[in-house]
Protein backbone atom coordinates (compact mmCIF):
# COMPACT_ATOMS: atom_id res chain seq x y z
CA UNK A 1 0.00 0.00 0.00
CA UNK A 2 1.22 3.51 -0.81
CA UNK A 3 0.72 6.76 1.07
CA UNK A 4 -0.32 10.06 -0.55
CA UNK A 5 3.32 10.80 -1.45
CA UNK A 6 3.69 7.52 -3.32
CA UNK A 7 5.85 5.83 -0.67
CA UNK A 8 5.34 2.24 0.46
CA UNK A 9 3.67 2.00 3.87
CA UNK A 10 5.64 -0.68 5.71
CA UNK A 11 2.95 -0.96 8.40
CA UNK A 12 -0.71 -0.46 7.49
CA UNK A 13 -2.58 0.02 10.75
CA UNK A 14 -0.50 -1.19 13.71
CA UNK A 15 1.84 -4.17 13.78
CA UNK A 16 -0.32 -6.16 16.19
CA UNK A 17 -3.54 -5.43 14.27
CA UNK A 18 -2.74 -4.71 10.62
CA UNK A 19 -5.45 -3.67 8.20
CA UNK A 20 -6.64 -6.11 5.55
CA UNK A 21 -7.69 -6.22 1.90
CA UNK A 22 -11.01 -7.84 1.07
CA UNK A 23 -12.19 -8.99 -2.40
CA UNK A 24 -15.83 -9.49 -3.38
CA UNK A 25 -17.34 -10.88 -6.57
CA UNK A 26 -19.65 -8.45 -8.44
CA UNK A 27 -20.50 -9.91 -11.87
CA UNK A 28 -19.16 -11.66 -14.99
CA UNK A 29 -20.22 -13.14 -18.33
CA UNK A 30 -20.79 -16.67 -17.04
CA UNK A 31 -24.50 -17.51 -16.66
CA UNK A 32 -25.56 -13.93 -15.93
CA UNK A 33 -22.91 -13.44 -13.28
CA UNK A 34 -23.53 -16.59 -11.23
CA UNK A 35 -19.83 -17.48 -10.84
CA UNK A 36 -18.27 -17.17 -7.38
CA UNK A 37 -14.97 -16.70 -5.58
CA UNK A 38 -13.17 -19.65 -3.99
CA UNK A 39 -10.33 -19.78 -1.50
CA UNK A 40 -9.13 -16.90 0.67
CA UNK A 41 -10.90 -13.59 -0.01
CA UNK A 42 -9.30 -11.50 2.76
CA UNK A 43 -5.59 -11.03 3.52
CA UNK A 44 -3.66 -8.97 6.09
CA UNK A 45 -1.02 -6.41 5.14
CA UNK A 46 2.36 -7.91 5.95
CA UNK A 47 4.45 -6.00 8.52
CA UNK A 48 7.76 -7.86 7.96
CA UNK A 49 9.60 -9.92 5.38
CA UNK A 50 9.90 -9.43 1.60
CA UNK A 51 6.16 -8.63 1.25
CA UNK A 52 6.16 -5.90 3.88
CA UNK A 53 3.41 -3.36 3.14
CA UNK A 54 1.54 -5.76 0.84
CA UNK A 55 -1.51 -8.00 1.22
CA UNK A 56 -0.77 -11.27 -0.56
CA UNK A 57 -3.49 -13.69 -1.75
CA UNK A 58 -2.02 -17.16 -2.32
CA UNK A 59 -5.15 -19.35 -2.41
CA UNK A 60 -7.65 -17.30 -4.36
CA UNK A 61 -9.63 -17.69 -7.56
CA UNK A 62 -13.04 -18.07 -9.20
CA UNK A 63 -14.84 -21.37 -9.46
CA UNK A 64 -15.29 -21.58 -13.25
CA UNK A 65 -13.63 -20.30 -16.43
CA UNK A 66 -14.99 -16.85 -17.10
CA UNK A 67 -14.45 -13.52 -18.86
CA UNK A 68 -15.23 -9.87 -18.18
CA UNK A 69 -15.14 -10.46 -14.43
CA UNK A 70 -15.71 -7.51 -12.09
CA UNK A 71 -14.39 -7.59 -8.53
CA UNK A 72 -14.69 -5.09 -5.69
CA UNK A 73 -11.49 -4.55 -3.66
CA UNK A 74 -11.66 -2.87 -0.26
CA UNK A 75 -9.15 -1.91 2.44
CA UNK A 76 -10.57 -2.76 5.85
CA UNK A 77 -9.62 -0.93 9.07
CA UNK A 78 -9.10 -3.70 11.63
CA UNK A 79 -7.33 -1.49 14.19
CA UNK A 80 -10.00 0.91 15.48
CA UNK A 81 -13.24 -0.88 16.24
CA UNK A 82 -15.16 2.39 16.67
CA UNK A 83 -14.30 3.60 13.16
CA UNK A 84 -16.00 2.76 9.88
CA UNK A 85 -14.32 -0.47 8.78
CA UNK A 86 -14.37 -0.07 5.01
CA UNK A 87 -12.37 2.53 3.13
CA UNK A 88 -13.67 3.52 -0.32
CA UNK A 89 -13.76 0.39 -2.49
CA UNK A 90 -12.20 0.07 -5.92
CA UNK A 91 -13.76 -1.85 -8.81
CA UNK A 92 -11.48 -4.04 -10.93
CA UNK A 93 -13.05 -4.93 -14.29
CA UNK A 94 -12.32 -6.88 -17.47
CA UNK A 95 -10.66 -9.85 -15.77
CA UNK A 96 -10.37 -13.32 -17.31
CA UNK A 97 -10.26 -16.57 -15.31
CA UNK A 98 -8.44 -19.56 -16.83
CA UNK A 99 -8.36 -23.20 -15.86
CA UNK A 100 -4.90 -24.71 -16.00
CA UNK A 101 -4.56 -28.25 -17.35
CA UNK A 102 -4.87 -30.87 -14.64
CA UNK A 103 -2.04 -33.23 -13.81
CA UNK A 104 1.71 -32.89 -13.68
CA UNK A 105 3.89 -30.54 -15.71
CA UNK A 106 5.00 -31.61 -19.14
CA UNK A 107 8.74 -32.21 -18.87
CA UNK A 108 10.09 -30.33 -21.88
CA UNK A 109 12.94 -28.42 -20.26
CA UNK A 110 13.90 -31.09 -17.71
CA UNK A 111 15.12 -30.51 -14.17
CA UNK A 112 18.02 -28.60 -12.63
CA UNK A 113 20.88 -31.16 -12.37
CA UNK A 114 22.06 -29.67 -9.07
CA UNK A 115 18.91 -29.18 -6.96
CA UNK A 116 16.44 -31.24 -9.07
CA UNK A 117 13.89 -28.40 -9.32
CA UNK A 118 11.65 -28.14 -12.39
CA UNK A 119 12.61 -25.74 -15.16
CA UNK A 120 9.15 -26.16 -16.71
CA UNK A 121 6.02 -24.25 -15.68
CA UNK A 122 2.35 -24.74 -16.53
CA UNK A 123 1.34 -22.33 -19.28
CA UNK A 124 -2.09 -21.00 -20.20
CA UNK A 125 -2.17 -18.86 -23.32
CA UNK A 126 -5.30 -16.72 -23.77
CA UNK A 127 -7.24 -16.73 -27.05
CA UNK A 128 -4.87 -16.60 -30.01
CA UNK A 129 -1.87 -15.97 -27.76
CA UNK A 130 -3.08 -12.53 -26.67
CA UNK A 131 -1.45 -13.04 -23.24
CA UNK A 132 -0.16 -15.84 -21.02
CA UNK A 133 -0.34 -16.91 -17.38
CA UNK A 134 2.00 -19.42 -15.70
CA UNK A 135 2.04 -21.60 -12.60
CA UNK A 136 5.10 -23.39 -11.20
CA UNK A 137 5.03 -27.17 -11.35
CA UNK A 138 5.33 -27.25 -7.57
CA UNK A 139 3.48 -24.33 -5.99
CA UNK A 140 0.66 -21.89 -6.70
CA UNK A 141 2.34 -18.58 -7.49
CA UNK A 142 0.38 -17.30 -10.48
CA UNK A 143 2.08 -14.90 -12.89
CA UNK A 144 0.37 -13.27 -15.88
CA UNK A 145 1.95 -11.36 -18.77
CA UNK A 146 -0.63 -9.32 -20.66
CA UNK A 147 1.77 -7.91 -23.28
CA UNK A 148 3.27 -11.26 -24.36
CA UNK A 149 1.66 -12.16 -27.70
CA UNK A 150 4.12 -14.86 -28.88
CA UNK A 151 5.13 -12.77 -31.89
CA UNK A 152 8.86 -13.43 -31.74
CA UNK A 153 10.16 -14.14 -35.26
CA UNK A 154 11.28 -17.64 -34.18
CA UNK A 155 7.93 -18.65 -32.64
CA UNK A 156 4.37 -19.44 -33.74
CA UNK A 157 1.03 -19.33 -31.94
CA UNK A 158 -0.63 -22.72 -32.41
CA UNK A 159 -4.43 -22.63 -31.91
CA UNK A 160 -6.28 -25.87 -31.25
CA UNK A 161 -9.97 -25.32 -30.61
CA UNK A 162 -10.36 -23.32 -27.41
CA UNK A 163 -6.69 -23.61 -26.43
CA UNK A 164 -3.46 -22.17 -27.78
CA UNK A 165 0.27 -22.57 -27.27
CA UNK A 166 3.47 -20.76 -28.19
CA UNK A 167 5.97 -23.03 -29.96
CA UNK A 168 9.07 -22.85 -32.11
CA UNK A 169 8.59 -22.01 -35.78
CA UNK A 170 11.15 -21.68 -38.56
CA UNK A 171 14.57 -21.46 -36.85
CA UNK A 172 16.72 -22.26 -39.89
CA UNK A 173 18.23 -18.76 -39.76
CA UNK A 174 19.86 -19.52 -36.39
CA UNK A 175 23.51 -20.54 -36.88
CA UNK A 176 26.69 -20.06 -34.93
CA UNK A 177 27.48 -17.07 -37.16
CA UNK A 178 24.13 -15.38 -36.40
CA UNK A 179 23.65 -16.55 -32.82
CA UNK A 180 24.81 -13.25 -31.28
CA UNK A 181 21.82 -11.55 -32.93
CA UNK A 182 19.53 -13.45 -30.56
CA UNK A 183 21.38 -12.52 -27.34
CA UNK A 184 20.40 -9.59 -25.09
CA UNK A 185 22.76 -8.71 -22.22
CA UNK A 186 21.49 -6.29 -19.55
CA UNK A 187 23.83 -4.51 -17.12
CA UNK A 188 22.73 -3.17 -13.74
CA UNK A 189 24.53 -1.57 -10.80
CA UNK A 190 25.40 -4.88 -9.13
CA UNK A 191 24.27 -7.61 -11.51
CA UNK A 192 23.87 -8.65 -15.12
CA UNK A 193 21.56 -10.91 -17.10
CA UNK A 194 21.49 -12.71 -20.44
CA UNK A 195 18.27 -13.35 -22.39
CA UNK A 196 18.09 -15.70 -25.42
CA UNK A 197 14.93 -16.92 -27.13
CA UNK A 198 14.51 -20.60 -26.27
CA UNK A 199 14.04 -21.59 -29.91
CA UNK A 200 17.43 -20.14 -30.86
CA UNK A 201 19.11 -22.24 -28.15
CA UNK A 202 17.11 -25.36 -29.06
CA UNK A 203 18.02 -24.96 -32.73
CA UNK A 204 21.72 -25.47 -31.99
CA UNK A 205 21.00 -28.52 -29.86
CA UNK A 206 20.89 -27.23 -26.26
CA UNK A 207 18.38 -26.62 -23.47
CA UNK A 208 18.16 -25.10 -20.00
CA UNK A 209 19.38 -28.20 -18.15
CA UNK A 210 22.70 -28.16 -20.04
CA UNK A 211 23.74 -24.52 -19.73
CA UNK A 212 25.09 -22.65 -16.70
CA UNK A 213 27.38 -19.80 -15.67
CA UNK A 214 30.67 -20.86 -14.08
CA UNK A 215 33.37 -18.27 -14.73
CA UNK A 216 35.71 -17.84 -17.67
CA UNK A 217 37.41 -21.26 -17.68
CA UNK A 218 36.09 -24.27 -19.54
CA UNK A 219 34.31 -26.69 -17.18
CA UNK A 220 34.37 -30.28 -18.40
CA UNK A 221 32.29 -31.56 -15.47
CA UNK A 222 29.21 -30.45 -17.42
CA UNK A 223 27.39 -29.44 -14.25
CA UNK A 224 27.01 -26.08 -12.51
CA UNK A 225 25.63 -24.77 -9.24
CA UNK A 226 21.82 -24.67 -9.09
CA UNK A 227 21.55 -20.86 -8.85
CA UNK A 228 23.79 -20.44 -11.90
CA UNK A 229 21.43 -22.15 -14.34
CA UNK A 230 18.87 -20.16 -16.29
CA UNK A 231 15.07 -20.11 -16.12
CA UNK A 232 12.07 -19.74 -18.39
CA UNK A 233 10.94 -16.13 -18.86
CA UNK A 234 7.60 -14.88 -20.24
CA UNK A 235 8.03 -11.13 -19.70
CA UNK A 236 9.34 -10.66 -23.24
CA UNK A 237 7.69 -11.67 -26.52
CA UNK A 238 7.43 -15.46 -26.64
CA UNK A 239 9.44 -17.77 -24.39
CA UNK A 240 13.02 -16.92 -23.43
CA UNK A 241 15.83 -18.44 -21.42
CA UNK A 242 17.27 -15.97 -18.89
CA UNK A 243 20.43 -16.27 -16.80
CA UNK A 244 21.13 -13.64 -14.15
CA UNK A 245 23.80 -13.20 -11.51
CA UNK A 246 25.24 -10.71 -9.07
CA UNK A 247 28.74 -9.50 -9.86
CA UNK A 248 30.05 -11.59 -6.93
CA UNK A 249 28.48 -14.94 -7.86
CA UNK A 250 28.63 -17.83 -10.35
CA UNK A 251 32.34 -17.29 -11.04
CA UNK A 252 31.93 -13.74 -12.35
CA UNK A 253 35.36 -12.18 -12.89
CA UNK A 254 35.97 -8.57 -11.83
CA UNK A 255 38.84 -6.92 -13.69
CA UNK A 256 38.84 -3.27 -12.57
CA UNK A 257 35.05 -3.03 -12.67
CA UNK A 258 34.83 -4.91 -15.97
CA UNK A 259 32.65 -7.91 -15.10
CA UNK A 260 32.75 -11.03 -17.29
CA UNK A 261 31.34 -14.53 -17.23
CA UNK A 262 30.50 -17.43 -19.55
CA UNK A 263 27.40 -19.51 -20.21
CA UNK A 264 28.63 -22.94 -21.20
CA UNK A 265 27.81 -26.60 -21.63
CA UNK A 266 28.70 -29.61 -23.77
CA UNK A 267 26.49 -32.21 -25.36
CA UNK A 268 26.91 -35.65 -23.86
CA UNK A 269 29.06 -36.81 -20.97
CA UNK A 270 32.77 -36.09 -20.77
CA UNK A 271 35.12 -39.08 -20.48
CA UNK A 272 38.91 -39.40 -20.18
CA UNK A 273 41.16 -38.70 -23.12
CA UNK A 274 40.84 -35.96 -25.68
CA UNK A 275 37.32 -35.83 -27.14
CA UNK A 276 35.30 -33.53 -29.35
CA UNK A 277 31.85 -32.43 -28.11
CA UNK A 278 29.23 -30.11 -29.61
CA UNK A 279 29.56 -27.15 -27.28
CA UNK A 280 27.93 -23.95 -26.09
CA UNK A 281 30.40 -21.31 -24.91
CA UNK A 282 29.18 -17.69 -24.88
CA UNK A 283 31.24 -15.01 -23.16
CA UNK A 284 29.37 -11.97 -21.85
CA UNK A 285 30.07 -9.03 -19.60
CA UNK A 286 29.50 -5.47 -18.50
CA UNK A 287 32.18 -2.82 -19.02
CA UNK A 288 31.26 0.49 -17.38
CA UNK A 289 27.60 -0.38 -17.78
CA UNK A 290 27.94 -1.36 -21.45
CA UNK A 291 27.02 -4.89 -22.49
CA UNK A 292 29.49 -7.17 -24.30
CA UNK A 293 28.97 -10.61 -25.85
CA UNK A 294 31.20 -13.03 -27.76
CA UNK A 295 30.00 -16.35 -29.19
CA UNK A 296 32.87 -18.86 -29.13
CA UNK A 297 30.80 -22.02 -29.65
CA UNK A 298 27.11 -22.32 -30.51
CA UNK A 299 26.85 -25.95 -31.52
CA UNK A 300 30.29 -26.39 -33.07
CA UNK A 301 32.64 -28.99 -31.65
CA UNK A 302 35.09 -28.15 -28.87
CA UNK A 303 37.93 -30.48 -27.99
CA UNK A 304 38.21 -31.43 -24.34
CA UNK A 305 41.26 -32.82 -22.57
CA UNK A 306 41.87 -35.32 -19.82
CA UNK A 307 41.23 -34.07 -16.29
CA UNK A 308 42.53 -36.78 -14.01
CA UNK A 309 45.79 -36.54 -11.99
CA UNK A 310 48.37 -39.34 -12.19
CA UNK A 311 50.10 -40.32 -8.94
CA UNK A 312 53.38 -42.27 -8.78
CA UNK A 313 55.47 -43.70 -5.93
CA UNK A 314 59.18 -43.94 -6.85
CA UNK A 315 60.75 -46.33 -4.36
CA UNK A 316 64.05 -47.05 -6.06
CA UNK A 317 65.79 -48.18 -9.25
CA UNK A 318 64.58 -46.80 -12.56
CA UNK A 319 60.82 -46.78 -12.04
CA UNK A 320 59.47 -44.60 -14.84
CA UNK A 321 55.89 -43.29 -15.12
CA UNK A 322 54.23 -44.18 -18.38
CA UNK A 323 52.38 -40.89 -18.75
CA UNK A 324 51.35 -37.62 -17.15
CA UNK A 325 47.87 -36.15 -17.20
CA UNK A 326 46.80 -32.92 -18.85
CA UNK A 327 44.35 -31.15 -16.57
CA UNK A 328 42.87 -28.43 -18.77
CA UNK A 329 43.50 -25.74 -21.30
CA UNK A 330 43.88 -22.34 -19.64
CA UNK A 331 41.18 -20.73 -21.80
CA UNK A 332 39.58 -21.09 -25.20
CA UNK A 333 42.09 -18.83 -26.97
CA UNK A 334 45.37 -19.88 -25.31
CA UNK A 335 47.92 -22.57 -26.16
CA UNK A 336 48.90 -22.88 -22.51
CA UNK A 337 47.85 -25.98 -20.58
CA UNK A 338 47.88 -26.92 -16.91
CA UNK A 339 49.03 -30.41 -16.00
CA UNK A 340 49.82 -32.00 -12.67
CA UNK A 341 51.78 -35.08 -11.67
CA UNK A 342 52.06 -35.98 -7.99
CA UNK A 343 55.18 -37.91 -7.02
CA UNK A 344 56.23 -39.28 -3.63
CA UNK A 345 60.03 -39.47 -3.35
CA UNK A 346 61.63 -41.88 -0.87
CA UNK A 347 65.36 -41.44 -0.33
CA UNK A 348 67.88 -38.65 -0.85
CA UNK A 349 69.09 -39.77 -4.27
CA UNK A 350 65.71 -40.06 -6.00
CA UNK A 351 64.66 -37.39 -8.48
CA UNK A 352 61.97 -37.03 -11.11
CA UNK A 353 63.24 -36.34 -14.60
CA UNK A 354 61.03 -35.37 -17.54
CA UNK A 355 62.57 -37.08 -20.57
CA UNK A 356 59.85 -36.32 -23.10
CA UNK A 357 56.85 -34.01 -23.08
CA UNK A 358 54.16 -33.84 -25.72
CA UNK A 359 50.54 -33.14 -26.54
CA UNK A 360 48.62 -36.03 -28.01
CA UNK A 361 45.07 -37.05 -28.80
CA UNK A 362 45.74 -40.28 -26.91
CA UNK A 363 46.48 -40.80 -23.19
CA UNK A 364 48.84 -43.65 -24.16
CA UNK A 365 52.52 -42.80 -23.58
CA UNK A 366 53.54 -44.84 -26.62
CA UNK A 367 51.36 -42.75 -28.93
CA UNK A 368 53.09 -41.69 -32.15
CA UNK A 369 50.76 -38.75 -32.79
CA UNK A 370 52.73 -36.20 -30.78
CA UNK A 371 54.19 -33.42 -32.91
CA UNK A 372 54.31 -30.45 -30.52
CA UNK A 373 57.30 -29.42 -28.45
CA UNK A 374 56.44 -28.00 -25.05
CA UNK A 375 57.96 -25.35 -22.83
CA UNK A 376 57.77 -26.59 -19.24
CA UNK A 377 57.10 -24.26 -16.30
CA UNK A 378 57.25 -26.00 -12.92
CA UNK A 379 55.22 -24.81 -9.95
CA UNK A 380 57.17 -26.00 -6.92
CA UNK A 381 54.12 -25.60 -4.70
CA UNK A 382 52.84 -28.78 -6.30
CA UNK A 383 55.81 -30.87 -5.11
CA UNK A 384 55.00 -33.33 -2.35
CA UNK A 385 57.87 -34.64 -0.24
CA UNK A 386 58.14 -37.44 2.28
CA UNK A 387 60.13 -37.04 5.47
CA UNK A 388 63.43 -38.90 5.66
Amino acid sequence: MYDTDGNVMEVVGIASQPWTVQIEFVTSNFDSGSNRLVGTTEAEFKVSGPNKGMAVFRMFGVELDDTDIELQVSVVNRTESDQEGYITSVSVTGLTALEFPAGNCTSEEGINPDNFAWFDVKQQWVGTCESVCTLPCEGNELNCYNSNTCSNALMNCDVNGDSSSCSCGDTSSVTEATFADHIDVQCRNDSMSVRINKCAVNQIGFGLNQLYMSGMEVNYNNKGQHACYGELAFDGDGIDYVWQTDFTKCGTVNNTDVFTNVIQGIEGDYATGQMAHPAFFVEFGCSNGLAEVNVVHAGSEMETVDSYVENFDLVGGNAVPSKISIVNKIDSSSDVYNFETSVSLEGRDLVMQLNKCWLSSSPDASSQTATVRLKIYINTKKVRKQKY
